[in-house]
């Protein structure tokens, strides 16, 4: 359930918009992701995923914004919570914008208000991948 490391291959494969996306997985990496970074922070958050047939390594501060908004959105998602403008998991994250913002050009939002058009971490793939 807590891990040292969390592989997020899944994530990265996503915003890469390339390779295999595995829903479970996916949704599996952004909770352990999420509450590694509640345990210990961002900062101190390592995560692992292969790139160019070589396995990488790095901190979770170290991600794109755009991989860590990802990550909070689909744990928004996965825990049905209603508060994309209230700026918390954008703390969490350290993400220097809201989530909205970031990933606005996706067709995830009915509004500027976060009223949700994807219900499930398949209607993010499909809509992120459709971008």
């Amino acid at each position: 359930m807590y891990e040292r490391r969390v592989n997020i291959q899944n994530l990265i494969n996503l915003s890469k918009r390339e390779g295999r996306i595995d829903e479970f997985e996916l949704a599996a990496e952004s909770e352990r992701l999420y509450r590694s970074i509640k345990v210990i922070g961002l900062k101190e958050t390592v995560v692992c995923y292969e790139e160019n047939k070589k396995m990488k390594v790095c901190y979770a501060n170290e991600l794109s914004e755009h991989v860590r908004a990802i990550a909070a959105f689909i744990a928004a998602l996965i825990y049905r919570w209603n508060d994309l403008n209230s700026g918390r998991l954008e703390i969490h994250f350290g993400l220097q914008i809201k989530i909205v913002y970031i990933l606005g050009d996706i067709k995830i939002f009915k509004n500027n208000q976060a009223g949700l058009e994807c219900i499930s971490v398949k209607d993010f793939i499909n809509a992120y991948m459709d971008k």
